[in-house]
């Protein structure tokens, strides 16, 4: 009988310290997302080439994710840009007077980076 009550209590006691210290704390995951967008000027400071300033646009998303029990999180994102810009040029061999001559510059920037966390759990 006393084996019995021994084997009760240690299976009951088990039972609640498993379920109190066993489970992982639950964490504060914060991910993020985020849009942005603006207005460019663009120009080329070159000495070989008269270039007059542009106009353009700049538009994007990020995301941001936690990483629970690391010491850094993770970002990535991506920007597209499309930018004008005037170049002095002629138009071909036979035409010598010089005109300005507009580009455009489309552009797409990928970016995937990791963040250290300074502060947060690690100091306090």
């Amino acid at each position: 009988m006393k084996k019995i009550q021994l084997c009760l209590l240690v299976a009951i006691m088990l039972c609640f310290v498993t379920k109190s210290f066993s489970q992982r704390k639950n964490y504060d995951i914060k991910n993020g997302f985020g849009i942005f967008g603006g207005l460019t000027q663009f120009d080329i400071i070159t000495d070989n080439f008269e270039t007059t300033k542009g106009n353009g646009w700049i538009a994007g998303m990020s995301a941001t994710v936690n990483l629970p029990n690391k010491w850094y999180n993770l970002s990535y994102g991506m920007q597209l840009s499309e930018n004008t810009i005037g170049i002095s040029g002629r138009t071909s061999n036979i035409d010598l007077s010089a005109r300005e001559l507009e580009y455009k510059l489309l552009a797409v920037q990928l970016g995937f980076m990791w963040h250290a966390k300074l502060a947060g759990n690690y100091l306090f």
